[in-house]
């Protein structure tokens, strides 16, 4: 009963529902196919799980799961292997026992008790309840961790980025090494993007639906002949694979287009789809760039490099705490952005009210510089943010190191002395936790 309360307690008052709630399914966390366990991952971008990663906090962990379970459901997969596995086990819940009859051999029987159950509340959290947490969550007394400091405390270390915004919460060994010629490229950035012709903002497009979305694009692209690639940097389709975004594109934009080119969601590779739905690699397409019309997910806003028409102009949708380092990657995929190519920005209704808050103004006066100001307010908030953990981890690091220097130096220093710097402890209780207050 106490646990249930402090629980109950942990989730509201130190804040763990409006963090939870706070993250985007399928943008920063999910369910990964290829992983074994059925639990929730960390995501590095819209569709790509860091499949290496968890969540070290128990509860997040928890409550990120049963939340990408209620927006995927189970699998049909998943819904069999448990039917089967309780009709051998005693226990079966009282709401459930009509389907111990099911034939789990009738496939058309199967498919309609996943479309009843993937998705039921009661079936999702006893699924979650027996098989899921029990299988896929441990309990260490103890645990040995690392961070980025480790990786890179030892031996040279060597790194580029177009952007600087988060020197500050780099591992310590690594220092910024500015070239004299490129000390001006943020300002520079900054006076490219308040350029006139960048003014434009769109505050009220509607994400009801990715279709509704991507017909608010092909309008746009009608009636401006320049437009010639979108940039979700703000992750707004998240429903659809690439594939899937393209296909509805090529049926509904501008003929004067003949082809879709977007990274593939199988192996990554920068395929082009023709109205006739065939699609083959972009290495192998000799249609003039001015035919085709791009489509970046949220994954390759940085790093992408695709030649588009002297004149193109782009739209960049706009992000929940999106911060200046993703904004100036991501319009930069514009490589002659200086010169004559363009971007239009596009945030949703709860973006741009953000934006009109941060800037004490109403939504329909938005404007470039307007944006400027709040992604950079958000690389600063989230700069203090990342500085408590980023110091935290520094520490632990050093006092790793300096236990390690001593028990090479002073070889009388018990083995155990080193176990105690390196070893951390384990999850604590319930009680231990969430029994103070608030």
């Amino acid at each position: 009963m106490l646990n249930s309360f402090l629980l109950a307690k942990a989730w509201l008052s130190h804040k763990l529902l409006y963090h939870v709630m706070s993250y985007r399914y399928r943008v920063e966390y999910g369910l990964s196919e290829k992983r074994g366990k059925e639990i929730a991952i960390p995501f590095r971008g819209k569709d790509l799980p860091s499949e290496n990663s968890e969540f070290s906090h128990p509860d997040i962990m928890i409550g990120f799961t049963i939340l990408s379970y209620l927006y995927r459901g189970l699998d049909s997969k998943q819904v069999k292997k448990r039917e089967r596995s309780q009709k051998e086990k005693e226990g079966f819940p009282e709401w459930l026992k009509s389907f111990k009859t099911l034939d789990l051999e009738n496939e058309d029987r199967i498919k309609k008790a996943h479309f009843y159950l993937s998705r039921n509340f009661s079936f999702v959290q006893y699924y979650l309840s027996n098989f899921t947490f029990p299988n896929g969550t441990k309990y260490y007394e103890k645990k040995l961790t690392g961070n980025a400091h480790t990786l890179a405390g030892e031996g040279k270390t060597k790194g580029f980025s177009g952007t600087k915004d988060c020197n500050d919460t780099m591992p310590e060994p690594i220092a910024p090494n500015r070239l004299p010629s490129q000390e001006g490229t943020n300002g520079k950035m900054l006076h490219i993007l308040s350029r006139d012709v960048n003014k434009t903002y769109q505050s009220k497009i509607e994400i009801s639906s990715t279709m509704e979305l991507l017909d608010q694009v092909c309008e746009y692209a009608k009636q401006n002949k320049d437009c010639y690639i979108l940039i979700d940097a703000g992750a707004i389709i998240t429903e659809i694979s690439n594939f899937d975004v393209c296909k509805y594109l090529i049926k509904k934009i501008n003929k004067r287009f003949d082809g879709i080119v977007y990274f593939s969601d199988k192996n990554n590779k920068i395929i082009v789809i023709l109205r006739n739905e065939e699609y083959f690699p972009l290495s192998t397409c000799h249609i003039d760039n001015k035919k085709l019309f791009v489509y970046l997910d949220e994954v390759h806003t940085r790093g992408t490099d695709l030649k588009l028409p002297l004149t193109a102009r782009g739209i960049v949708t706009l992000g929940k705490n999106m911060n200046k380092d993703k904004l100036m990657q991501a319009v930069m995929r514009l490589r002659e952005l200086d010169f004559k190519q363009s971007i239009v920005l596009w945030g949703t209704k709860e973006i741009s009210a953000e934006i009109a808050n941060i800037n004490g103004m109403t939504i329909d006066n938005i404007t470039n510089k307007h944006v400027l100001i709040w992604v950079t307010y958000n690389t600063i908030q989230k700069n203090e943010n990342d500085l408590y953990l980023v110091t935290k981890e520094k520490l632990k690091y050093v006092i790793k190191r300096r236990a390690l220097e001593y028990q090479k130096k002073i070889k009388e220093i018990p083995m155990d002395s080193l176990i105690i710097a390196y070893v951390s402890e384990g999850l604590d209780s319930i009680e231990k936790s969430y029994g103070i207050t608030p």
